[in-house]
């Protein structure tokens, strides 16, 4: 997630090629002689999905940027309400000689309280609907030394003498 680590990380994704189950434990990733990480494998069967972090991926930045914090108060006598209002954007750029895929998750608030709303206002044309906790995702090929930027956008709407913990 951008706004946690500015980092994109590589990942291998391939089916176990291996004849027997792969057992739990330490392991070190080659490719071409050089050792590219650590890391510990969980028991794999023949022929399930081997999913390997390989560490921060140095040939894609990110960065992340806020470019929206705004507050409204609003309503009548009876019905006071706040409305708060974010917006950010993350730019991604792709420094290699060839196209990468791109897997984004980023994360936008849920309520589990009637009294509060949350209405997403903008995100990526591909972006899936959040899921039940908040997660985004989304998917892009970029091209070589190229660049793309994304935007997310929600409001938070809520009783004016309600206190709500974690909006920065």
């Amino acid at each position: 997630m951008p706004r946690v680590r500015e980092a994109a990380f590589l990942t291998m994704e391939a089916e176990s090629p291996a004849p027997v189950p792969l057992p739990a434990g330490p392991m070190a990733i080659h490719a071409d002689g050089t050792l590219l990480g650590t890391g510990a494998l969980d028991t794999t069967l023949p022929g399930d999905d081997l999913v390997l972090s390989l560490g921060v991926d140095e040939g894609v930045s990110v960065t992340w940027t806020q470019k929206e914090r705004r507050r409204e108060s609003g309503g009548g006598l009876i019905q006071r309400r706040t409305r708060m209002h974010y917006a950010y954007e993350v730019e991604v750029r792709n420094r290699r000689g060839h196209p990468v895929e791109l897997a984004f998750l980023d994360r936008v608030p849920v309520s589990q309280d009637e009294r509060i709303s949350v209405r997403i206002l903008e995100k990526p044309r591909d972006a899936e609907a959040p899921d039940d906790e908040g997660m985004v995702r989304w998917k892009q090929t970029l091209a070589p030394r190229t660049e793309s930027t994304h935007t997310i956008s929600f409001s938070i709407e809520y009783p004016r003498d309600l206190t709500i913990i974690g909006l920065e």
